[in-house]
Protein backbone atom coordinates (compact mmCIF):
# COMPACT_ATOMS: atom_id res chain seq x y z
CA UNK A 1 0.00 0.00 0.00
CA UNK A 2 1.54 3.43 -1.30
CA UNK A 3 2.51 5.92 1.99
CA UNK A 4 1.41 8.89 2.72
CA UNK A 5 2.88 11.88 4.65
CA UNK A 6 1.77 14.96 7.06
CA UNK A 7 1.95 18.96 6.37
CA UNK A 8 5.01 20.61 5.98
CA UNK A 9 8.14 19.03 3.79
CA UNK A 10 6.90 15.84 2.41
CA UNK A 11 8.89 12.74 3.31
CA UNK A 12 6.31 9.61 2.41
CA UNK A 13 7.06 7.93 5.57
CA UNK A 14 2.98 7.42 6.25
CA UNK A 15 3.26 9.35 9.63
CA UNK A 16 0.43 11.79 8.81
CA UNK A 17 -2.94 11.08 10.37
CA UNK A 18 -5.95 12.96 9.81
CA UNK A 19 -7.26 13.99 13.08
CA UNK A 20 -10.31 12.31 14.67
CA UNK A 21 -13.96 12.83 13.62
CA UNK A 22 -15.45 15.17 16.12
CA UNK A 23 -18.86 16.72 15.87
CA UNK A 24 -18.75 18.39 19.29
CA UNK A 25 -20.75 22.06 19.40
CA UNK A 26 -18.38 24.99 19.39
CA UNK A 27 -20.21 27.70 19.98
CA UNK A 28 -16.90 30.10 19.40
CA UNK A 29 -16.16 28.43 16.07
CA UNK A 30 -19.94 28.24 15.06
CA UNK A 31 -20.37 31.77 15.70
CA UNK A 32 -17.28 32.91 13.56
CA UNK A 33 -18.68 30.39 11.06
CA UNK A 34 -21.94 31.49 10.96
CA UNK A 35 -21.18 35.53 11.02
CA UNK A 36 -18.88 35.46 7.98
CA UNK A 37 -21.61 34.34 5.93
CA UNK A 38 -23.35 36.82 3.23
CA UNK A 39 -26.38 34.32 3.27
CA UNK A 40 -27.87 31.45 5.41
CA UNK A 41 -30.21 28.19 4.02
CA UNK A 42 -32.36 27.57 6.61
CA UNK A 43 -34.05 24.43 6.11
CA UNK A 44 -37.81 23.91 7.71
CA UNK A 45 -39.46 20.56 7.59
CA UNK A 46 -42.45 20.63 5.83
CA UNK A 47 -45.90 18.76 7.04
CA UNK A 48 -47.00 16.18 4.40
CA UNK A 49 -44.15 16.91 2.16
CA UNK A 50 -41.49 14.67 0.84
CA UNK A 51 -38.70 17.24 0.98
CA UNK A 52 -38.16 20.11 3.37
CA UNK A 53 -38.55 24.13 2.72
CA UNK A 54 -35.31 26.22 2.78
CA UNK A 55 -35.64 30.20 3.21
CA UNK A 56 -32.67 31.81 2.00
CA UNK A 57 -32.07 35.02 4.83
CA UNK A 58 -29.60 37.04 6.24
CA UNK A 59 -28.63 36.17 9.25
CA UNK A 60 -25.69 36.97 12.27
CA UNK A 61 -25.38 35.37 16.18
CA UNK A 62 -26.01 38.36 18.13
CA UNK A 63 -27.05 39.17 21.69
CA UNK A 64 -29.70 42.00 22.79
CA UNK A 65 -29.98 43.07 26.03
CA UNK A 66 -29.61 40.70 28.86
CA UNK A 67 -31.77 37.87 26.73
CA UNK A 68 -29.56 35.07 25.92
CA UNK A 69 -27.02 35.21 23.26
CA UNK A 70 -29.75 34.10 20.02
CA UNK A 71 -29.14 33.93 15.95
CA UNK A 72 -31.42 36.34 14.20
CA UNK A 73 -32.10 36.11 10.63
CA UNK A 74 -34.62 38.20 8.18
CA UNK A 75 -35.26 38.63 4.60
CA UNK A 76 -38.46 37.23 2.48
CA UNK A 77 -40.10 34.11 4.09
CA UNK A 78 -41.83 32.51 1.87
CA UNK A 79 -45.87 32.11 3.07
CA UNK A 80 -46.36 28.53 4.07
CA UNK A 81 -43.07 28.96 6.26
CA UNK A 82 -44.22 32.52 7.90
CA UNK A 83 -48.06 31.37 8.20
CA UNK A 84 -46.34 28.04 10.67
CA UNK A 85 -44.38 30.49 12.87
CA UNK A 86 -47.19 32.70 13.07
CA UNK A 87 -50.18 29.86 13.69
CA UNK A 88 -47.88 26.69 15.03
CA UNK A 89 -47.69 28.07 18.66
CA UNK A 90 -51.36 27.47 18.72
CA UNK A 91 -50.96 23.38 17.80
CA UNK A 92 -47.62 22.63 19.10
CA UNK A 93 -46.02 25.42 20.97
CA UNK A 94 -43.96 28.32 19.72
CA UNK A 95 -41.48 28.19 17.13
CA UNK A 96 -40.40 25.63 14.42
CA UNK A 97 -37.49 23.21 14.18
CA UNK A 98 -34.88 24.87 11.99
CA UNK A 99 -31.38 23.47 10.91
CA UNK A 100 -28.71 25.90 9.43
CA UNK A 101 -25.62 24.87 7.82
CA UNK A 102 -22.17 26.57 7.27
CA UNK A 103 -18.97 26.10 5.86
CA UNK A 104 -15.72 28.54 5.86
CA UNK A 105 -12.71 27.96 3.80
CA UNK A 106 -9.52 28.57 5.90
CA UNK A 107 -7.30 27.54 3.11
CA UNK A 108 -6.39 25.45 0.15
CA UNK A 109 -4.26 22.83 0.24
CA UNK A 110 -1.98 21.67 -3.17
CA UNK A 111 -0.12 19.21 -2.92
CA UNK A 112 1.56 16.48 -5.84
CA UNK A 113 -1.71 14.80 -6.53
CA UNK A 114 -5.18 15.51 -6.68
CA UNK A 115 -5.21 13.25 -3.99
CA UNK A 116 -3.28 16.06 -1.99
CA UNK A 117 -5.10 18.67 -3.13
CA UNK A 118 -8.78 20.30 -0.87
CA UNK A 119 -9.24 23.13 2.05
CA UNK A 120 -8.55 23.99 5.56
CA UNK A 121 -12.28 24.12 6.71
CA UNK A 122 -14.65 24.74 9.54
CA UNK A 123 -18.32 24.05 9.23
CA UNK A 124 -21.37 23.67 11.60
CA UNK A 125 -24.96 21.91 11.93
CA UNK A 126 -27.14 24.28 14.09
CA UNK A 127 -30.31 23.08 15.11
CA UNK A 128 -32.77 25.07 16.98
CA UNK A 129 -36.22 26.90 17.28
CA UNK A 130 -37.25 29.50 15.31
CA UNK A 131 -39.31 32.34 16.04
CA UNK A 132 -41.06 34.85 14.15
CA UNK A 133 -40.19 38.45 16.08
CA UNK A 134 -43.93 40.05 16.65
CA UNK A 135 -44.26 43.40 14.82
CA UNK A 136 -45.28 45.02 18.43
CA UNK A 137 -43.97 48.09 20.65
CA UNK A 138 -42.99 45.19 22.96
CA UNK A 139 -40.71 44.33 20.48
CA UNK A 140 -39.13 47.12 18.45
CA UNK A 141 -36.32 48.21 20.30
CA UNK A 142 -35.14 44.26 19.58
CA UNK A 143 -36.28 44.40 16.06
CA UNK A 144 -34.22 47.48 15.57
CA UNK A 145 -30.95 46.72 16.98
CA UNK A 146 -31.07 43.29 15.13
CA UNK A 147 -31.43 45.09 11.68
CA UNK A 148 -28.51 47.46 12.45
CA UNK A 149 -26.43 44.26 13.90
CA UNK A 150 -27.35 43.29 10.40
CA UNK A 151 -26.32 46.39 8.63
CA UNK A 152 -22.82 46.99 10.56
CA UNK A 153 -21.86 43.05 9.01
CA UNK A 154 -22.97 44.51 5.46
CA UNK A 155 -20.86 47.75 5.70
CA UNK A 156 -19.16 48.98 9.25
CA UNK A 157 -21.29 52.11 10.29
CA UNK A 158 -23.80 51.12 7.81
CA UNK A 159 -26.59 52.51 10.26
CA UNK A 160 -25.10 55.24 11.19
CA UNK A 161 -25.44 56.75 7.86
CA UNK A 162 -28.42 56.34 6.26
CA UNK A 163 -31.70 57.68 7.25
CA UNK A 164 -33.71 56.51 9.98
CA UNK A 165 -35.77 53.19 9.75
CA UNK A 166 -39.05 54.57 10.61
CA UNK A 167 -42.34 52.72 9.83
CA UNK A 168 -40.00 50.04 7.34
CA UNK A 169 -39.30 48.33 10.36
CA UNK A 170 -43.47 47.31 10.35
CA UNK A 171 -42.39 45.12 6.77
CA UNK A 172 -39.40 43.16 7.56
CA UNK A 173 -39.98 39.70 8.79
CA UNK A 174 -37.39 38.91 11.54
CA UNK A 175 -37.11 35.20 13.33
CA UNK A 176 -34.81 34.43 16.36
CA UNK A 177 -33.27 30.59 16.40
CA UNK A 178 -32.82 29.53 20.30
CA UNK A 179 -30.01 27.01 19.42
CA UNK A 180 -30.20 23.71 20.59
CA UNK A 181 -26.48 22.99 21.35
CA UNK A 182 -27.29 19.45 22.46
CA UNK A 183 -28.20 18.67 19.08
CA UNK A 184 -25.67 20.68 16.84
CA UNK A 185 -22.52 20.33 15.68
CA UNK A 186 -19.15 21.72 14.94
CA UNK A 187 -16.68 20.04 12.62
CA UNK A 188 -13.28 20.80 10.46
CA UNK A 189 -9.63 20.97 9.51
CA UNK A 190 -7.88 23.45 10.94
CA UNK A 191 -4.28 21.98 9.40
CA UNK A 192 -3.50 21.22 6.15
CA UNK A 193 -3.01 17.08 5.88
CA UNK A 194 -1.15 17.42 2.76
CA UNK A 195 -0.77 13.56 2.17
CA UNK A 196 1.46 12.39 -0.48
CA UNK A 197 2.46 9.45 -2.39
CA UNK A 198 5.99 8.26 -1.44
CA UNK A 199 6.49 7.74 -5.16
CA UNK A 200 5.11 11.38 -6.03
CA UNK A 201 7.25 12.56 -3.34
CA UNK A 202 10.50 11.15 -4.73
CA UNK A 203 10.00 11.61 -8.30
CA UNK A 204 11.93 14.94 -9.20
CA UNK A 205 9.85 15.74 -12.41
CA UNK A 206 6.73 15.78 -10.31
CA UNK A 207 8.13 17.82 -7.73
CA UNK A 208 9.91 20.44 -10.17
CA UNK A 209 7.09 20.91 -11.87
CA UNK A 210 4.77 21.64 -8.82
CA UNK A 211 7.21 24.10 -8.19
CA UNK A 212 7.21 25.69 -11.08
CA UNK A 213 3.32 26.20 -10.97
CA UNK A 214 3.69 28.01 -7.61
CA UNK A 215 4.94 31.51 -9.23
CA UNK A 216 7.74 29.42 -10.29
CA UNK A 217 10.04 28.67 -7.59
CA UNK A 218 10.84 26.51 -4.44
CA UNK A 219 9.98 29.18 -1.96
CA UNK A 220 7.33 30.92 -3.95
CA UNK A 221 4.20 30.11 -2.28
CA UNK A 222 0.47 31.60 -2.78
CA UNK A 223 -0.64 33.60 0.15
CA UNK A 224 -2.90 32.06 2.53
CA UNK A 225 -1.89 28.54 0.64
CA UNK A 226 -0.72 25.43 2.15
CA UNK A 227 1.64 24.04 -0.21
CA UNK A 228 3.15 20.80 0.41
CA UNK A 229 7.18 21.45 -0.19
CA UNK A 230 7.09 23.93 2.75
CA UNK A 231 3.93 24.38 4.92
CA UNK A 232 1.77 27.70 4.86
CA UNK A 233 2.94 30.93 3.16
Amino acid sequence: MAKYTSTGRPTGDGKGQPPPWSNVYDHEKTRDVINSQPLLHLTFPTQDEEFPTVAYLVGKFFKYKNKPEALYAHGHLQEPIKYRLETDREVRGPGLPVTIGASKINSYVLGYSGFATGYTWTSTAVNGIAHLLPVSEDFKEERLAVVNNILEGFIPERSTHIRPIGDDLKYISIIRIDVNEKRSHTHGIPAALGFELKTDVEDKAVVDNFLDLLLGGRDSCLAGIWCSDGGRS
